[in-house]
C-alpha cells in the first residue's frame, strides 16, 4: 500500500515540475527572489487602463523588475499572451542583466486584432537555455470590447461579454453580472 502512495506521490511531482504553471521560483534563505512583477496594461502613451481594451488598439504590457541581490543578475523576461482557446497569438522576451539593487520597467506592445477575451503570461527567467523560474508565474485578463462599449461578467456563465454601459449598469443592479473593467 505505501508502495502505490509513492508511485502516485512520483507521478504527480513529475507531473507538476513538468508543466510551467506550477514552477517554484528559485528562492534560498538570505538570497531573496526578484520583487513581484505585478504587470499593469498602459496605453501607447504610458496611461494605466482602467477600462476595457478596444480592438486595434496599441497597449503596452509593463513589468516592474527589481534586483534584490548584491551581485549583478542576468534574466529574461518572457510574455506570452493566449486567446479563450489558449492559443498563443504573441510570444516575446527581453534579455539582460540587472545590476545590484537596481530597477528595470521592461514594455512590450501588442495590438488585439479581435474582441474577447485573453490572458497575458509574465515569466522571469535565468535565460532561454535555462528557465529555471526566478519570481513565479504572473497572469492577467485582458477583456477587448468595441469603441464604447464595457466588458462585464456573466454571474451565472462567468464568461464576459461586451455590452453598452447603460446595459451592464442594469444587469449589475439585478445581479446578473459583475463589471470587470469600466470606463
Amino acid at each position: 500500500m505505501k508502495l502505490q502512495y509513492l508511485v502516485i506521490i512520483l507521478l504527480t511531482l513529475s507531473l507538476i515540475t513538468e508543466n510551467p504553471l506550477y514552477a517554484e521560483a528559485r528562492c534560498f534563505v538570505n538570497f531573496p527572489c526578484y520583487m513581484p512583477i505585478h504587470p499593469e496594461i498602459l496605453d501607447s502613451f504610458g496611461h494605466q487602463i482602467n477600462g476595457s481594451v478596444s480592438a486595434g488598439q496599441q497597449i503596452q504590457v509593463v513589468g516592474y523588475l527589481t534586483n534584490d541581490h548584491d551581485t549583478n543578475e542576468t534574466f529574461v523576461y518572457l510574455l506570452q499572451i493566449q486567446d479563450a482557446n489558449g492559443v498563443t497569438l504573441s510570444l516575446s522576451w527581453i534579455a539582460g542583466n540587472l545590476d545590484p539593487y537596481k530597477s528595470l520597467t521592461p514594455a512590450q506592445s501588442w495590438i488585439p486584432s479581435a474582441n474577447g477575451t485573453y490572458s497575458v503570461y509574465v515569466f522571469l527567467w535565468n535565460s532561454l537555455s535555462d528557465p529555471t523560474p526566478l519570481q513565479p508565474l504572473e497572469f492577467k485578463t485582458i477583456y477587448v470590447c468595441d469603441t464604447g462599449l464595457v466588458a462585464v461578467i456573466k454571474n451565472h456563465e462567468n464568461t464576459s461579454i461586451c455590452i453598452k454601459t447603460d446595459v451592464a449598469k442594469k444587469l449589475v443592479e439585478q445581479g446578473l453580472a459583475d463589471y470587470y473593467y469600466y470606463i
